[in-house]
């Protein structure tokens, strides 16, 4: 049996790109085998918070969503979020939303530091656990505001200027009594 050049090249070539497919798939899967590696190798990964057998939220920062609701505001909201009702300065009651998928606990590396800051007001420095560090740089690029929850209440709240590299948070700006609560309950 004979095959003419034409159909020779042809089969060549058909072989040459099925090749060269096979390559270019094997390099996309090491590509992906490489990245999720590494992945896995630098960022925490944090799961959902689960409430507690008595029905509390675990200790930690959560991304807060809503201040201010209503309580039709508040109905409308899903199971992604978690309503508090957080007491003013002036007596008022306010309803208060933060994310259920989006929380970094508060696992320390050492013990809560608390001082006086330049204005004269109490500041505390955290140190969370190192293997949290990554998720607090992505937590904290990706959140504006912040609430602070123990003991299945929001303790205080707080702008985020940035991603927090390091896993050191320095929460400023507590004007009453907020950094010495923070500090007991984290000391306790």
């Amino acid at each position: 049996m004979s095959y003419s050049q034409d159909s020779l090249n042809s089969s060549l070539l058909r072989n040459r790109v099925v090749e060269a497919g096979l390559a270019i798939a094997a390099l996309i899967c090491l590509v992906l085998v490489v990245y999720k590696s590494t992945r896995t190798k630098t960022e925490a990964i944090v799961p959902r918070p689960q409430y507690t057998a008595d029905g509390k939220l675990p200790d930690g920062v959560y991304a807060l969503l809503h201040e201010g609701l209503t309580q039709n505001q508040a109905k409308d909201l899903n199971e992604r979020h978690h309503i508090f009702e957080v007491h003013t300065e002036d007596g008022e009651v306010e309803l208060v939303a933060i994310s259920m998928s989006s929380y970094l606990p508060l696992q320390l590396a050492d013990t809560p530091v608390l001082a006086n800051g330049e204005n004269g007001h109490p500041m505390i420095g955290l140190k969370l656990a190192r293997h949290l560090e990554p998720a607090l740089e992505r937590f904290t690029g990706q959140n504006k505001r912040i609430a602070i929850v123990l003991d299945d209440e929001i303790v205080t709240r707080h702008k985020v200027h940035g991603p927090i590299t390091g896993g050191e948070i320095m929460i400023t700006r507590c004007t009453d009594e907020k950094c010495e609560v923070i500090y007991a309950k984290l000391t306790d």
